[in-house]
């Protein structure tokens, strides 16, 4: 009579790797983007949006209250982004576009605990990276 087959160090392994391939994609990412103030104020304005498309696409954004919170938080972080460019060459473009990315991180950590909006895997994916590119942007305006 044959045991019933263990699960293995190496498939436990594997199962956790692989759940966390979203983290691991973003910071592979933050680290080849290029830390350049205005496409990087373009790519926080993109993910600010997807959050609104992506939450009206999949029907869970119902309420006009919910929609108004998303569309708030989009502009939110579009007037950072905007406001990092308009300050180009100086520290503080740097400082202002890292609170961008920061606060789009809270944003997704509240996303990927509610598990209603976006995707696990996306929330995820973008903590990481938006984490990263924040302290990416805080070094290089220390630097300044």
């Amino acid at each position: 009579m044959k045991s019933p087959k263990q699960p293995t160090k190496t498939n436990a392994f594997l199962k956790v790797s692989l759940a966390r391939l979203p983290a691991l994609a973003g910071i592979v990412l933050s680290f080849v983007t290029p830390a350049k103030i205005t496409p990087l104020a373009i790519v926080l304005i993109i993910l600010s949006l997807m959050y609104v498309i992506i939450g009206l696409v999949r029907k869970h954004l119902k309420t006009p209250k919910q929609i108004t919170a998303y569309v708030l938080i989009a502009i939110g972080l579009t007037v950072l982004s905007v406001l990092a460019i308009t300050n180009l060459g100086s520290a503080a473009a740097y400082y202002i576009l890292a609170a961008g990315f920061l606060s789009h991180t809270a944003w997704d950590t509240y996303q990927f605990v509610k598990n209603k909006v976006m995707p696990r895997w996306f929330s995820e994916f973008c903590m990481a990276y938006d984490t990263l590119i924040a302290a990416i942007l805080v070094a290089i305006g220390l630097s300044k």
